[in-house]
């Protein structure tokens, strides 16, 4: 029998199963069959490859010296216009100024001696060395004969003339000797020059009497044909080794002058094409070294895009002639038409990878792209 206890417990036995099962029922079974299926990510099907790049001219150039020095004028400034040729730094060259008059000088110098050996020698020239000879020769025949009673007559009178002097001064240095002061030495220092001069005067006497020796006779001799050797050359003029060595000498000194002035025309930095001057790293005053950048110029009439990050497992889908689409932070909600111009054989080593540069040519232009913007290439390859 049923009391009315029993009755409540089953009612709420019941209640708990119901609460249970719709729990179940929400928790388990209805996300199962009508909840909404979790976003899928795109997956990429190699029918496009995208790559970062930047806008640059097609022609640029990063200026540099090949020597330092102190800028002197900076002629240009940022946004400039500028034609082939036209100077835009110039450096002091004062140094570069003196090597090339030296080596002028050198030159000169140099051709001058050529001249002269070409010429052969002059008449005065000859007459002198012939008048050494002569004069050498005399002197072979004094040494080989002795000297003359006459001769040694003249140099036994050089050398009492010497001995009187020396008498003279000793008297009178014995005279105030012990007074002492400037008086007694000054009289010490001419007894002391007597007595060289006589000890001269003396020396020779002895030579010119001496009998003439082998010795002496060997190095008169000597002098003779010294002096013969010199008037033989003078009379027959320059040999062609000589005026080689000559023409050699002129050649180095123009190879010189040719580098000096080359030189000289290393101060001055000229753009090498028509453009737009880009950067201005350098100001008067300032000491550049060698190589070290100064302008940027380019020729903005063709922009192109260069791309920065195209890694090496996309490149070999890249081919030569492709079209693309080119989009540009600054210009946005454009899309330019671009063209595979060129892909770099060789890689960059960069810090997200090994990249290769491909250049696309613009075949949209737009007024409002300017040098290093940020552009974006998506190249279908599919």
């Amino acid at each position: 029998m049923f009391t009315t206890r029993n009755i409540v417990i089953g009612v709420i036995v019941l209640a708990i199963v119901a609460v249970g099962g719709w729990w179940a029922y929400t928790t388990y079974v209805a996300p199962s069959q009508s909840a909404a299926p979790a976003p899928i990510a795109p997956v990429n099907d190699g029918s496009v490859v995208s790559a970062t790049a930047r806008v640059v001219p097609a022609q640029w150039a990063v200026l540099s010296f090949p020597i330092g020095g102190r800028v002197v004028a900076v002629t240009v400034e940022e946004g400039d216009q500028v034609s082939a040729g036209q100077e835009l730094v110039r450096l002091d060259d004062a140094t570069q100024r003196y090597a090339v008059a030296t080596a002028r000088a050198n030159l000169a110098s140099a051709e001058a001696s050529l001249a002269q050996l070409k010429a052969g020698a002059r008449t005065e020239d000859i007459a002198a060395a012939q008048s050494n000879l002569d004069a050498a020769r005399a002197n072979l025949d004094r040494v080989r004969r002795g000297a003359t009673a006459g001769e040694i007559a003249v140099v036994q009178a050089q050398v009492n003339l010497a001995q009187a002097e020396v008498n003279r001064a000793q008297s009178n240095y014995d005279r105030i000797k012990g007074w002492g002061g400037t008086a007694e030495a000054e009289a010490a220092h001419a007894l002391n020059i007597a007595n060289a001069n006589l000890a001269v005067a003396q020396a020779e006497l002895a030579r010119v009497k001496a009998a003439a020796t082998p010795e002496a006779i060997a190095a008169a001799q000597a002098q003779v044909d010294a002096a013969q050797a010199a008037v033989t050359k003078l009379k027959a003029g320059a040999t062609d080794e000589e005026i080689a060595v000559a023409q050699a000498q002129v050649d180095r000194a123009k190879a010189a002058l040719g580098q000096a002035e080359a030189a000289s025309s290393d101060v001055v930095l000229t753009t090498p094409f028509g453009g737009t001057v880009g950067r201005v790293s350098v100001h008067v005053g300032e000491m550049v070294t060698p190589g070290a950048p100064v302008i940027v110029v380019g020729n903005l009439d063709t922009l192109r895009v260069e791309t920065t990050d195209l890694d090496e497992v996309s490149i070999g889908e890249v081919q030569v002639g492709q079209e693309c689409q080119v989009t540009v932070d600054a210009l946005p909600g454009k899309t330019l038409r671009g063209q595979v111009a060129r892909i770099a054989p060789m890689s960059t080593a960069e810090a997200g990878g090994t990249n290769y540069t491909v250049i696309v040519e613009l075949l949209d232009k737009d007024p409002a792209l300017r040098w290093g913007m940020t552009a974006y290439v998506d190249i279908p390859v599919k």
